[in-house]
């Protein structure tokens, strides 16, 4: 993993990024196509842009992994602080800080080379070192290689499910 670096993501990402962004989309929209569709390639580049040269709060992490010089994957996580009646509610971990991994997605000539554990160590410190306690993600169930990873490979265990069901 010593030949994959973590940077923080800037606009000059956008057209890697949105690269990446569509073979995830093809990838899932493939696996699931009444869950999950390909992104429009059309002003997606555009769209990245923007994303990437909006304002960046302190409690926001928004990274890209480079593999011999060329961007290979991303994260985006937030910390998140505990909820004000944390204290009224069921779940434990609404009442602590807690790392919330949006997004990640590694491209899949990248697959199984440690970009995907180098961006989530990287966020994990990144969280731990801004007070949060635990980390939370989630992914398709189906994903026949996001669910090894991260329970696998990062010792992630599952902690609930969301139904879907179609009504139309």
């Amino acid at each position: 993993m010593s030949d994959v670096v973590i940077r923080d993501s800037s606009p000059a990402d956008a057209a890697a990024l949105a690269a990446i962004w569509l073979e995830t989309t093809r990838l899932y929209a493939q696996a699931e196509p009444e869950r999950f569709q390909v992104a429009r390639e059309e002003g997606l580049v555009e769209w990245m842009r923007a994303h990437l040269g909006a304002p960046r709060p302190a409690s926001k992490l928004d990274v890209v992994a480079e593999r011999a010089g060329t961007v290979a994957g991303y994260l985006v996580a937030w910390v998140r602080d505990p909820v004000l009646d944390a204290p009224f509610q069921l779940v434990r971990d609404i009442g602590r800080p807690r790392l919330e991994v949006q997004a990640i997605g590694v491209a899949p000539r990248a697959f199984r080379t440690g970009v995907g554990t180098a961006l989530m160590r990287h966020a994990e410190h990144w969280g731990r070192e801004r007070g949060a306690e635990i980390c939370t993600l989630d992914t398709s169930l189906d994903s026949p290689m996001a669910v090894p990873f991260y329970e696998k490979r990062l010792g992630y265990r599952r902690a609930s499910v969301i139904f879907w069901k179609k009504l139309t």
